[in-house]
């Protein structure tokens, strides 16, 4: 079984692409968000994408806004997304999401960090500077909408294994998902198994990962410290307000200061 360094290059990218981003459920979600932002932002100018991945979902925001700025570290995952899913009004980036640089030519009016992209920064230094470098480009009460893993929910339900199977055209994919928690990090161990099956052929392989998990105290926290409100925290992917009964954490920020 091949063993992959992340879930951001080789095999990955397109599989993630594929199998986990269809069409319906990117249009699904992005009309979601667009009614969480609502008229916070009545100019739809330019929204940035951070951590886009293969773009999949930078092309279904495309329509909404006059420019999208789409940023990931993944040189891979950039280089699908402009051969796959590029419009002529997205920039892709190959960029860190913490650089604590202006990302592209222009700051945003909006900005999203989906896929729990927050849980990436394992530590206290790196998600200050994932917050400073959104804050730094976006305008002055510009809002930030992303999703975590939201720690109550974690640490109060049993974390099972997961089971995904799909096929496209005449591709099978086998996905097998375990979660461990890790305490003295603020870290979710996950372990992903894959086995891919077209015709004859079968491809294996996993990936090992660490990400952060996060309290609604300690978001706030970290928001505020870095120029930001938190105008709402939800259920990700619902319309409920974050209790402890809910892993998908979900929030919503205005930037009210300038991170100098």
């Amino acid at each position: 079984m091949k063993v992959l360094s992340d879930s951001f290059s080789e095999d990955m990218v397109e599989i993630y692409d594929r199998f986990f981003l269809g069409e319906d459920k990117c249009q699904t979600e992005v009309d979601y968000i667009m009614q969480i932002f609502g008229q916070r932002i009545p100019d739809k100018h330019v929204l940035l994408d951070v951590g886009c991945g293969t773009g999949a979902y930078s092309e279904f925001f495309s329509p909404s806004f006059d420019i999208v700025i789409s940023v990931d570290r993944s040189a891979d995952m950039i280089s699908f997304a402009r051969e796959e899913h590029n419009k002529d009004n997205i920039e892709y980036l190959c960029k860190d999401a913490g650089c604590e640089e202006q990302y592209g030519s222009q700051k945003g009016d909006a900005a999203i960090a989906l896929a729990h992209v927050i849980g990436y920064q394992l530590t206290n230094v790196a998600v200050m500077s994932f917050l400073k470098t959104i804050n730094r480009n976006l305008y002055d009460n510009g809002v930030f909408l992303f999703s975590f893993y939201h720690q109550p929910a974690l640490f109060l339900n049993k974390l099972e294994p997961r089971h995904i199977k799909k096929k496209v055209d005449s591709t099978e994919i086998i996905r097998i998902s375990n979660a461990k928690l890790l305490p003295d990090e603020n870290c979710l161990a996950l372990d992903y198994y894959y086995v891919l099956s077209h015709d004859d052929r079968t491809r294996a392989f996993e990936i090992h990962e660490k990400m952060r998990y996060f309290s609604k105290y300690e978001v706030e926290l970290f928001l505020t410290q870095t120029g930001f409100e938190v105008l709402s925290f939800f259920e990700y992917g619902g319309k409920n307000e974050l209790t402890t009964d809910h892993w998908n954490g979900g929030c919503l920020a205005r930037k009210v200061e300038s991170y100098i």
